[in-house]
């Protein structure tokens, strides 16, 4: 833990450009290139584990509340993945190969709905999401017979998802450690 608050006040430093106070700092808190890098990788890792337990466990809310923090999310391929996860989460309630505890379809539908209305919007004029807007007004019962979207059902899908989201949060949270807002900074507004 005092690793990984060196690291805070390393990186609060460095972005307020106190140099000689950092190079002071990096001599007396022993911090080197190597240890200041594996404490980074290890807060990505459980980050990423934290992402993959709400996502494998179904609990949607708490898996999109950690996707709003994440840095910039507007590149294409972002939005795109996010759109995909939001379809994940909006089946999950009927899909018997993900298990995890299950809330209503008609609330996970409504919230895919509030997505499509909101965020998911921007991706209304791509043929391959179009289908997906059809995917709250058709009755549960056909859902999953549907041919539009029998391969939603898949294991295969399923992982394909899990597999891009951990590539993306791998990019993402790289990007993340070179934030130029520092970890220190966000904790002190938060108190």
């Amino acid at each position: 833990m005092e690793n990984e608050l060196d690291v805070m006040v390393h990186d609060y430093l460095n972005y307020r450009k106190y140099k000689q106070t950092l190079y002071v700092f990096q001599e007396e808190a022993g911090l080197n290139r190597d240890s200041n890098h594996k404490v980074k990788d290890s807060r990505k890792n459980e980050k990423i584990q934290q992402f993959l337990e709400t996502f494998k466990d179904g609990m949607n809310l708490d898996f999109f509340e950690m996707w709003s923090e994440l840095p910039a999310l507007t590149e294409e391929a972002s939005i795109k993945l996010e759109f995909l996860l939001n379809v994940y989460f909006a089946i999950l309630p009927i899909n018997d190969l993900v298990p995890c505890p299950k809330e209503d379809i008609r609330t996970s539908m409504n919230r895919f709905k509030q997505f499509l209305d909101t965020k998911g919007s921007s991706l209304c004029k791509n043929d391959s999401f179009l289908c997906f807007y059809a995917l709250p007004y058709i009755p549960e019962e056909s859902l999953k017979k549907h041919p539009s979207f029998q391969n939603i059902f898949t294991r295969e899908w399923a992982q394909d998802i899990e597999t891009r989201l951990v590539d993306f949060l791998e990019n993402a949270l790289d990007s993340d450690s070179g934030s130029k807002f520092p970890q220190l900074i966000y904790l002190y507004q938060v108190i």
